[in-house]
Parts: structure tokens; C-alpha cells; sequence
């Protein structure tokens, strides 16, 4: 073999290693950033989580400082409060709209929410 030979594959040998390892590099920083981004929608799913059951805690204290003062703005505080539960629900099942399982989740937390208002809120409100 001639030297041109022997330099074309030791160059070649090494450009082939070069590309090998950039494409493993690529690949890894892909698919880190991927990850990276799953797990920041997942910490905000989880934050939209936090507040929605603040939401309906609140909801709660609302209802129960009516009850105990009669006071019609708790009653203003808890539509509102309602209202921001509203929006805060829609808003996380935007966030996690390719996950059905979450969507069925929301949509039971939903109805629960709904199953208060209907059968605890309302009627306590009236009685009142």
C-alpha cells in the first residue's frame, strides 16, 4: 500500500468515528430536551393540580363563613371562586390535552365539583 492509500483510510476511519459519535451526541441532546420539556409540563400540570384543589378548598370556607354570618359577599367570593375553578380546570386540560387519561381525570374532578355545587352548595345556600 502507498501512503496516499493509508492516509485515505486512516482519514476515513476517523471521519466515520467523527460522524458516529455526533450522531449519538445529536440523538442524546434530543432527546434530553424531549424530556426536559415533558417534565416541565408535567411540573405544571402538577402546579394546575395544587391550584385547582386550593380552588375548591376555598370554595369550602367560603361556603362555610356564609353559613356562619349570613354575609351575601361570601356568596359573590364563592361565584367567583367558582368561576377561577372554571378557568383554571379548561386551562390545565389545554395543558395536558394529549394525555386522555388526565382528561378523564379533569373531567371526573369536574363533575365532582359540579355533583358540590348542585347537591351541598346549592341547597345549603337556599335553606340559608
Amino acid at each position: 500500500m502507498n501512503i496516499n492509500s493509508q492516509l485515505f483510510g486512516g482519514t476515513t476511519a476517523v471521519v466515520v468515528t467523527m460522524l458516529i459519535f455526533i450522531t449519538f451526541l445529536f440523538r442524546s441532546i434530543n432527546t434530553q430536551n424531549e424530556t426536559a420539556e415533558l417534565v416541565e409540563r408535567s411540573q405544571l400540570a402538577i402546579n394546575d393540580g395544587a391550584v385547582i384543589s386550593d380552588i375548591f378548598s376555598q370554595n369550602n370556607v367560603v361556603l362555610s363563613r356564609f353559613l356562619l354570618t349570613g354575609d351575601e359577599d361570601y356568596l359573590n367570593a364563592l361565584k367567583s371562586s367558582q368561576a377561577k375553578f372554571n378557568i383554571q380546570l379548561d386551562s390545565t386540560k389545554k395543558l395536558v390535552s394529549d394525555k386522555v387519561d388526565q382528561i378523564s381525570r379533569l373531567d371526573n374532578i369536574s363533575r365532582l365539583h359540579e355533583q358540590w355545587q348542585s347537591e351541598i352548595a346549592q341547597p345549603v345556600i337556599t335553606a340559608k
